[in-house]
């Protein structure tokens, strides 16, 4: 008699926990086509809103670009030179801006003027020193010209881009 009490306990518990698995697998089915749909909905929007149509001001924009970041190559009395990516300056004015585009870069090595009236943030002008990574901002437009004159030097403290990001 305690054997089929025991054989029918275990008879039981199966069945309960094989139901108990069919239900947690069912749900877990469920949770998973809701986050299909729901990406597949996100996916759309994202599309649409990364890859918007640029307002027309954006490649004036770009043109007046007056600031750099970049990799100390050289330094010298009054000078630095940087090398950083850039738009190409070259190739803006082909642009067609009634479609989405990007922006091919170009590794480009500026000639960095440090005047008096030079500031700068993080880091005195003596302690510059090569493979230094830095933020360089000018008063003018830089993207057409190899050498400008510094307004603000920052020493910052992440990796500045070293490769183009259009492949």
């Amino acid at each position: 008699m305690i054997n089929n009490i025991l054989k029918c306990t275990y008879v039981l518990t199966t069945a309960v926990a094989f139901i108990l698995v069919g239900f947690i697998v069912y749900k877990q089915e469920l949770a998973i086509a809701d986050l299909e749909r729901a990406y597949k909905v996100s996916s759309n929007k994202l599309n649409r809103e990364l890859i918007p149509l640029p307002p027309p001001d954006t490649l004036i924009a770009i043109k007046e670009q007056s600031n750099i970041g970049g990799v100390v190559k050289a330094v010298s009395e009054g000078m630095i030179t940087v090398e950083a990516f850039v738009p190409n300056a070259s190739l803006l004015s082909k642009i067609d801006t009634s479609k989405p585009f990007t922006i091919e870069d170009i590794k480009k090595t500026y000639m960095v003027k440090i005047t008096p009236k030079t500031t700068f943030e993080n880091i005195k002008s003596v302690d510059i020193k090569v493979g230094d990574n830095v933020s360089i901002s000018s008063a003018s437009p830089i993207l057409e010209t190899d050498n400008f004159e510094a307004t603000k030097v920052t020493l910052v403290s992440f990796p500045v881009r070293t490769k183009s990001l259009i492949r």
